[in-house]
């Protein structure tokens, strides 16, 4: 009779050739992490929430999250926006952020930029802090120096001035696994040095 010699554990074993080999019990198909149940489901998501959150946290950017109260805003009949925005207070919270790359337009009225960045967000910072859901209409400012503040004036003393953007796009990101479970959000902003987000925000 011939044999196989396998490793298992760093141990070697013989095998006789042809014989049938379970590589894991069933137990331990139970427990692998793409054959999960739901409670097993919350534990992998507990740990890839935790993880992604304190990454943030460590080398993130502080920035304010402004929502966009919907039920309390004036919305137009017709196109259903808001034509009279209510926000919510600033969420302080810490977030990946990508350089917003600025583009110049010379028009006759003179110089415009438009600068286009993203941030990623962990979903369980989001809950933390108490906010309800990223989504297009809210406002984010980050890079609260005197530089930013002065360079997003135009070099002009503008009381409350500062690098605020719209919320453009929010998707869902960092799903485990292929399944429903994800634990973070891809938010695109934009801002605009002819209006520049932090005017809707009025009286908060």
């Amino acid at each position: 009779m011939q044999f196989i010699s396998i490793l298992v554990g760093f141990m070697p074993i013989l095998i006789s050739k042809g014989q049938t080999v379970k590589i894991f019990s069933e137990r331990e198909k139970q427990n692998s992490p793409l054959n999960y149940s739901d409670s097993q489901a919350k534990n992998e998501i507990y740990l890839a929430d935790r993880d992604a959150q304190e990454h943030v946290r460590q080398v993130g950017t502080k920035i304010e999250y402004y929502e966009l109260d919907t039920k309390n805003s004036i919305v137009d009949p017709l196109y259903n926006e808001p034509i009279q925005r209510k926000f919510s207070k600033a969420y302080i919270m810490y977030v990946y952020v990508s350089w917003p790359n600025p583009e110049f337009m010379v028009r006759e009225d003179g110089v415009h930029t438009v600068y286009s960045g993203s941030i990623w967000m962990a979903r369980r910072e989001a809950e933390v802090v108490g906010l309800e859901s990223p989504r297009p209409g809210d406002v984010v400012r980050f890079w609260d120096i005197p530089f930013f503040n002065n360079q997003a004036a135009n070099g002009r003393d503008i009381d409350g001035a500062g690098l605020f953007f719209d919320v453009i796009e929010v998707k869902d990101d960092g799903h485990l696994y292929d399944t429903p479970y994800f634990v973070g959000f891809k938010i695109d902003l934009r801002r605009r040095t002819e209006f520049g987000p932090e005017r809707k925000l009025g009286e908060l």
